[in-house]
């Protein structure tokens, strides 16, 4: 998952509120998530950052 989808996909787990800030579940600039979907929930099995996607320096 990346970028909104995560906000997203954390948003609905809480609850899914429709007054609530999406924004507030915001992670760094390029950052990713890789999950491991069950019927019993979700695992994280990576957090990282897309280098690919940082501006070149």
């Amino acid at each position: 998952t990346h970028g909104h989808a995560l906000q997203a996909l954390i948003w609905w787990l809480k609850g899914a509120d429709p007054q609530e800030d999406l924004r507030r579940y915001g992670h760094r600039n390029c950052g990713y998530a890789m999950l491991d979907v069950t019927a019993s929930g979700f695992n994280l099995l990576n957090w990282g950052v897309a280098t690919h996607l940082l501006p070149k320096r």
